[in-house]
């Protein structure tokens, strides 16, 4: 599933100032006040922002990567060159395990 735990979501929403119970109608959480539940667009929304960053952060390793494979071509020492080429696939490794986490969560 992708997108964040309830828990996640509650904290989150209590972090924000939100004021949300964690008593569930059937339909999603309502707020302290019992007469409005949060509305799914809101959840989805934050898993929107979520999934986003995640994005940027695996971009910035790939970015990484990218970068020090372009360095190892201009290398000459060969323990170097592979020095960049294995931190490159490690950064790869890196950006697929941060996009992996969407799919992670329950």
């Amino acid at each position: 599933m992708n997108g964040l735990t309830k828990d996640s979501f509650l904290r989150l929403a209590r972090e924000a100032g939100l004021p949300v119970s964690d008593k569930f109608d059937g339909i999603g959480y309502v707020w302290c006040s019992d007469e409005y539940p949060i509305d799914e667009q809101l959840q989805r929304f934050a898993n929107l922002v979520a999934a986003a960053e995640r994005e940027a952060c695996a971009k910035v390793c790939e970015q990484r990567a990218a970068d020090h494979e372009e360095d190892s071509r201009f290398e000459d020492d060969p323990d170097y060159k592979e020095r960049f080429l294995v931190y490159a696939k490690h950064e790869r490794r890196c950006a697929k395990e941060i996009r992996a986490r969407g799919n992670n969560a329950a």
